[in-house]
């Protein structure tokens, strides 16, 4: 995720921001999408974005875990990623011997 997967529509209250996913067309759970979005700021900034992101969500009547179930979630979405970018190249390098699967690996 990147500042350009940030949508900001005007509204009647002010501003309104979603993180979208590109890949999927959508917007996708902040478990998932959230912790790839601050990595791409220097770790001095992480905190002050995440409690407005925090403000904000709480202005729609939504709910922030605390920061230690946050950092489980995060963490856990982090290895998914991980987990889904190396198991299709690994499928296709093992049933297929496909070589763009060696170069993803």
């Amino acid at each position: 995720m990147s500042p350009r997967n940030v949508l900001v529509i005007p509204g009647a209250g002010g501003l309104h921001t979603s993180l979208i996913d590109w890949d999927h067309c959508g917007v996708g759970p902040a478990s998932h999408d959230l912790p790839y979005f601050l990595r791409r700021f220097a770790p001095c900034h992480r905190p002050w974005i995440l409690d407005a992101y925090t403000q904000g969500v709480a202005r729609a009547g939504w709910h922030i875990p605390p920061k230690q179930e946050l950092n489980f979630l995060f963490e856990t979405a982090m290895c998914v990623r991980f987990a889904n970018g190396v198991i299709w190249p690994a499928i296709a390098v093992g049933q297929d011997h496909a070589s763009w699967g060696w170069e993803q690996l």
